[in-house]
């Protein structure tokens, strides 16, 4: 079987297509939702890591841009770190970096550890601009997150009290559950709120 390019048709085709308008925080939100989703549902480390790197940078640029020094990345998160910033960011976006260029080392390896991906899209989240309201897969992530994470931020902590009530026990369940038992709380809370939205009056 012989491929053939058709340059006239595709030409034709884009020409006809409905363009689609997008905010860069919308666009950024949808990254970040489907990073998410794919997260659950057991989707590819290095694809949801590409997609939550995207949102996150975009979401800091975007408070950066308002004020600065008020995102995640940029402010709360460097002051309580002791590495220098040129470090900090070589450890946070070091993945993000090596996935976009191919022009130094075209047959450069890279080392990935897909724990990684939980404080990435935590971090997207916090930075997630007000006017772009977080979403059902956002807000059943960072209930998760905290959760999974209990003991690194401490048993007594009230958030931390507050999302094991939701979601008892597990802070010691193995990853591969803990993902599992994720996916099915973002389910239950999709299936509740769009329950309550068919409800709401038009």
């Amino acid at each position: 079987m012989t491929a053939t390019f058709n340059a006239t048709k595709l030409t034709y085709v884009l020409d006809n297509e409905m363009p689609v308008k997008v905010s860069k925080a919308e666009a950024a939100s949808r990254q970040l939702n489907e990073a998410i989703r794919l997260f659950f549902r057991g989707g590819d480390t290095i694809a949801i890591h590409t997609l939550a790197a995207a949102a996150g940078t975009v979401f800091a640029d975007i408070a950066e841009n308002q004020t600065s020094g008020s995102s995640w990345q940029q402010g709360i998160i460097l002051q309580d770190s002791a590495l220098h910033p040129k470090h900090y960011f070589k450890i946070l976006r070091d993945t993000q970096d090596f996935l976009k260029h191919a022009d130094h080392d075209p047959n450069g390896v890279h080392e990935f550890d897909d724990l990684k991906n939980d404080d990435l899209i935590a971090v997207a989240i916090l930075d997630c601009p007000s006017t772009c309201p977080l979403s059902t897969e956002m807000q059943a992530f960072q209930i998760w997150y905290f959760a999974a994470h209990a003991r690194r931020f401490g048993l007594d902590h009230s958030v931390v009290t507050q999302v094991l009530a939701v979601l008892p026990g597990i802070d010691v369940l193995p990853r591969a559950d803990q993902i599992e038992r994720g996916a099915r709380f973002l389910d239950e809370v999709s299936s509740f709120t769009s329950a309550t939205n068919r409800q709401e009056p038009s």
